[in-house]
């Protein structure tokens, strides 16, 4: 677990949606809070075959 006295108001932070271009699909999530900034992008898994 990390130690950080900022963490309880990180966690509380809303998270801002991320957009590619006009379409208003969310690609993503953003939050930041002092010095830490942290993404989420989504579906940018492993991939694996399919029908193999």
């Amino acid at each position: 677990m990390v130690k950080w006295e900022g963490l309880k108001a990180f966690v509380s932070i809303d998270r801002t949606p991320l957009y590619c271009g006009d379409v208003l699909i969310t690609k993503g999530f953003t939050e930041s809070y002092q010095h830490l900034h942290f993404c989420w992008i989504l579906r940018a898994g492993h991939l694996r075959l399919v029908g193999m």
